[in-house]
């Protein structure tokens, strides 16, 4: 039975809602804001750090949080800056029950930092439960589980994380997180609240395709800037150009250059719509570096203001109100200046004062049930691709293979292609066949790009993929990539269809990217022969090669 379009409607904008709590809660963690912080959870809200037994209230979680944000435990945190914390909230896979005033959510806490005390590495999920209140969604109860927190200086290779006895696992030993979506989903909701008309209704899709819009359009301008292809990201402002953009070097040529990496992963997106304008705000986490010559670490808030165009939505002006990069070997005990810089582009003030806003025609909507369709499809992959990345990460293979279509398709690193859900079960023993100690094999995905088809069957993914790998005491690496995904609908749900992953480099965790040699994928392994060979090669780092877009070119014409 299809539930009411008022129900689905209000939980879309449940999850947009949880997701913006969630996102304000690394934002004031980063800062070293542990009060404001606080102010999220409900007023009898817990955390619960480890199997620390938990507090409960505001004081005592202030006080809990600023041990983690404000090293000895001072609240001083302004007089510990320079301090840096990246505390990136990711890979999110959130529950709405069905009365729409509970919801259960997992999360990835990735972080970095350092400063007045060593510099280190962290990450580790993280359980929350919300509530509805007066005051709009909060966080009722927050189950922080580090796994690995080591320091940056010989990172995960040359050390295990500290744990007391009766908490959790951490590394270097196996864990298995109680993720809350391994148990079935809520039954669909039969709310009294089904009544809300269908104009208003319509009005709330038009915020919530908005939102997705913006946030597929900061992805887009992510992935473009990454391999310096000024022009496609040009085509994403209202000026038509990137000229001066801040952080990003000024460069005539367009297209990415053998020898240079300039990978920034965008996280925590997010948009605030008000009619025909719109702020944007969002995280990046930069890896960069010059062969041969010099590789950094970078750190940043960005924001933008947005307006509606005849060709949809386009950035008028970015603010960088905060970055600050790091050289890679000295990790953040050496950190640049913090800056802050905006940038309008030329002639993207007169657009901004309302030169290309262009009003949505309510006579051009199609259906509302075709519209929240398309909507609830972005929901569902964007979370699909986020459970198959906690699976990568804990050796799930069997549930992860699940996540295909019967006649799905792997295709990961050059090593061939596995076709149909059996052989893409059998392709995931090349990682290992179970979690082992000392093993460590987190996937993390970032930065969604999903654009679902009219008629809701079909959608593409790009997204990225951020990995910490090793083997305790012996080896420690980076891998960096791109997801080119097809998913579809099935009676089951959005599965994949075609999983592509695009390396962009494997990088020792010792000496990093700048004298990185030149080498391939790691390709066919015999042991476990692919169905067919790569459907196609690409080049890694410190390689170039331009890459194909599953979407289309923003400075193409719209279609009709």
């Amino acid at each position: 039975m299809t539930e009411p379009h008022a129900i689905r409607v209000r939980r879309l904008e449940s999850i947009a809602e949880i997701r913006e709590l969630q996102y304000e809660f690394g934002y004031r963690l980063a800062a070293g804001d542990a009060a404001g912080a606080a102010e999220l959870f409900s007023p009898d809200g817990i955390v619960e750090v480890s199997g620390d037994g938990g507090v409960r209230g505001p004081a005592p979680i202030t006080a809990r949080l600023t041990a983690l944000v404000a090293p000895g435990g001072s609240d001083d945190v302004a007089a510990r800056l320079p301090m840096v914390r990246a505390h990136l909230q990711i890979m999110p896979v959130i529950t709405v029950a069905p009365d729409d005033v509970r919801a259960q959510a997992t999360w990835r806490d990735l972080d970095t930092g350092g400063g007045p005390v060593p510099a280190y590495w962290a990450e580790g999920p993280l359980e929350v439960t919300y509530t509805r209140t007066e005051l709009g969604w909060r966080i009722a109860r927050l189950h922080w589980l580090p796994y690995v927190h080591v320091p940056f200086d010989g990172g995960w290779e040359e050390h295990a994380a500290a744990s007391s006895a009766g908490t959790p696992a951490q590394w270097p030993e196996v864990f298995h997180p109680p993720f809350h979506f391994l148990e079935p989903d809520p039954p669909a909701a039969t709310s009294a609240n089904a009544d809300a008309a269908e104009a208003d209704l319509a009005e709330r899709v038009q915020v919530l395709e908005d939102q997705r819009a913006i946030e597929n359009a900061i992805g887009m301008l992510g992935f473009y800037l990454d391999k310096e292809q000024w022009t496609r990201a040009g085509g994403l402002f209202v000026s038509g150009t990137i000229a001066g953009l801040p952080l990003w070097p000024a460069n005539t040529v367009d297209g990415p250059r053998e020898g240079v990496l300039r990978d920034t992963m965008f996280a925590q997106i997010s948009a605030t719509v008000s009619g025909n304008r719109a702020h944007a705000r969002w995280r990046a986490f930069a890896q960069w570096a010059r062969h041969g010559e010099g590789h950094e670490w970078g750190l940043a808030t960005l924001t933008a203001e947005l307006v509606r165009t005849v060709v949809g939505w386009r950035i008028a002006q970015v603010d960088v109100p905060f970055a600050v990069f790091t050289p890679y070997d000295e990790g953040w005990s050496r950190i640049q200046s913090p800056t802050s810089t905006v940038f309008t582009g030329e002639g993207s003030g007169a657009a901004y004062d309302g030169g290309t806003a262009q009003a949505v025609d309510p006579e051009s909507r199609d259906d509302l049930d075709l519209r929240l369709r398309r909507l609830e499809a972005s929901a569902e992959i964007e979370r699909t691709q986020n459970i198959y990345g906690y699976y990568l990460a804990t050796f799930e293979w069997d549930r992860l293979a699940d996540l295909f279509t019967e006649d799905g398709v792997i295709e990961v690193a050059l090593r061939g292609i596995y076709r149909g859900r059996r052989s893409v079960r059998r392709s995931l023993d090349l990682y290992g066949t179970h979690a082992e100690r000392g093993v460590l094999h987190n996937h993390m995905q970032l930065q969604p790009v999903i654009h679902v088809d009219d008629d809701a069957r079909r959608a593409t993914l790009r997204a990225r993929s951020f990995s910490m790998m090793g083997q305790f005491g012996e080896s420690s690496r980076w891998a960096g990539g791109i997801y080119d995904n097809v998913y579809v609908a099935t009676p089951d749900g959005w599965r994949v269809a075609a999983d592509r992953m695009i390396n962009t480099y494997f990088a020792p965790y010792a000496t990093g990217w700048k004298d990185l040699p030149p080498r391939d994928a790691p390709g066919i392994n015999p042991k476990l022969p692919p169905d067919e060979g790569p459907s196609d090669r690409f080049v890694m780092y410190p390689g170039a090669q331009p890459p194909a877009y599953p979407y289309r070119d923003p400075q193409q014409p719209p279609r009709q």
